[in-house]
Order: C-alpha cells, then sequence, then structure tokens
C-alpha cells in the first residue's frame, strides 16, 4: 500500500480499470472494497505506524458500511474509529502538558511527555515537530534530524521544520 501524494487530492473514486482505488487520499488495491477489507487494511497500516492512515481507513470502513445498511459493520468500525481518536486525544493531553513543561524550562520532563505522547500515536505530526525543536535546542542533533525527517514524510508542507532538520 501506498500513501497518497501529498499535492493529490483528498477526493473518492471507485474501482477503476487499473484495480486501484482512491478513498480519503490512501491508494488501495480495488478488492479492498467492503467495510470489513477496509477496516483490515486500518489494523496494518495501525501496526505499521500509520495511526492517522489508520483512523481515515477505518472511517472510511464506517461509511462503507453505513451505505451497505450493515449495523454490525457500523457499530465494529465506529468502535474503531473511537478507540483511534481516544488514542490520539491522549497523545494531544500529553503534547499540551510538554509544550507547558518546556514553558516551564522543563525540558527533559517535556522530552519525556513528548517520547510518551509519539508512543500512544506515532503520526502526531505536532509533537514530532516540537520535539525536533527541543531536541536541537538540547544537542542532539541525530534525534532531531530524524524527527524532521519523519515530520516532512507526514507533511512537506512544514517549512519551519525543514529549516530545524538543516540546523541538525
Amino acid at each position: 500500500l501506498s500513501r497518497a501524494a501529498p499535492s493529490s487530492p483528498l477526493t473518492r473514486k471507485k474501482a477503476t480499470p487499473s484495480k486501484v482505488v482512491l478513498i480519503q487520499g490512501l491508494f488501495l488495491p480495488a478488492a479492498v472494497k467492503s467495510w470489513r477489507g477496509l477496516l483490515e487494511r486500518a489494523k496494518t497500516w495501525e501496526d505499521a505506524g500509520e495511526d492517522r492512515a489508520a483512523l481515515e481507513a477505518a472511517g472510511e470502513a464506517a461509511q462503507l458500511a453505513e451505505q451497505a445498511g450493515d449495523d454490525v459493520g457500523v457499530v465494529q468500525c465506529g468502535f474503531r474509529v473511537g478507540e483511534l481518536i481516544d488514542k490520539h486525544e491522549k497523545a494531544v493531553a500529553l503534547k499540551e502538558r510538554a509544550n507547558a513543561a518546556l514553558k516551564a524550562q522543563r525540558p527533559d520532563e517535556a522530552l519525556k511527555l513528548y517520547d510518551a505522547a509519539l508512543r500512544i500515536f506515532r503520526d502526531e505530526v505536532d509533537s514530532l515537530s516540537n520535539r525536533c525543536a527541543l531536541r536541537v535546542k538540547l544537542g542532539d542533533f541525530d534525534g532531531a534530524l530524524s524527527d524532521a525527517k519523519a515530520v516532512l514524510r507526514r507533511e512537506p508542507h512544514r517549512i519551519k521544520c525543514a529549516w530545524r532538520g538543516a540546523q541538525a
């Protein structure tokens, strides 16, 4: 599976002769057209650390289940979406605590909180970007460069992060 290019529109297309479907910016084999298949792909992406892609796929699976009139599918997909949203909200709360620790001149605590946020939701780009800036400040240039590359792979328009990567 591959992610759609960041510049591609996030529109839905039906199965094409090339047997590829574009759903929410994700390229999928046309065989993944049932909500069950898409929910399985969501689990695969989550296992691979692609939490945002997993959330998008689970949401699309819920829509497909609803369109098919499958109440069991709607419940299963909705439950999965809820779990992924909860993970994201916990990660965002930890990121906010890390930001507060950083403002209070406690960089070591902030770094631990950013790490914790990224263990929960590995695609939380703001946490990655903030950790990158902190690592530059602390002199961990290898870690900063790694974070900058991870941010830019997900969101290439983040110029500030590219600059931080160049500093590292």
